[in-house]
């Protein structure tokens, strides 16, 4: 893995004009370089529905018993995080 201190001098290389790349292969090579040092961004995901609510979910074709035993793990789910928080 490349030091921040190489990854300067491959910049540097690049901003000097002295390498023949396109505009498109510059900036490649620099976010190459600084993932390699750096690691990369975190990028936290969010998922939810509208207004920020629960997605909305429609359960066709299964039958009432697995319907029952999907609101039974539902209903079990809520009773631990009430006990949690």
């Amino acid at each position: 893995m490349l030091n921040s201190d190489e990854v300067l001098t491959q910049i540097r290389y690049f901003l000097s004009g002295a390498a023949d790349v396109t505009h498109e292969q510059f900036w490649k090579a620099v976010m190459w370089l600084s993932d390699r040092v750096y690691g990369r961004p975190v990028q936290e995901l969010q998922h939810s529905g509208p207004s920020g609510g629960p997605i909305p979910v429609e359960l066709r074709g299964y039958s009432d018993a697995a319907l029952a035993k999907l609101q039974e793990i539902h209903d079990a789910e809520q009773r631990r995080l009430q006990l949690v928080s």
